[in-house]
């Protein structure tokens, strides 16, 4: 019989380019939440995936919309798949 998988309630991201808070804290590392079904619902009153993907980002990572926009494109491409990596169902082990 397989295993349960065992799913992380949240995900660390290393950020490949440190963003800087309002406050002018650096921060490196995102700790990015799994999805929740109002997670989901909040985004999809959205038109566009880029759009969808950042209310997302906001909702997951607890930034703020303008922290979201300072990301690097690489970190934004890299955190985009994350998210959708959590839309999928985890896959089971065998022991």
């Amino acid at each position: 019989m397989p295993d349960a998988p065992i799913i992380e309630k949240e995900l660390p991201y290393t950020l490949l380019v440190p963003i800087e808070q309002p406050n002018g804290t650096q921060v490196t590392t995102l700790n990015l939440r799994r999805a929740k079904v109002r997670d989901l619902a909040a985004a999809q009153k959205h038109d566009t995936v880029y759009e969808q993907t950042h209310v997302l980002l906001t909702r997951l990572a607890s930034l703020a919309p303008e922290e979201v926009d300072e990301l690097d494109a690489a970190d934004w491409s890299a955190l985009s798949d994350v998210i959708m990596g959590f839309l999928e169902p985890p896959t089971t082990t065998n022991s």
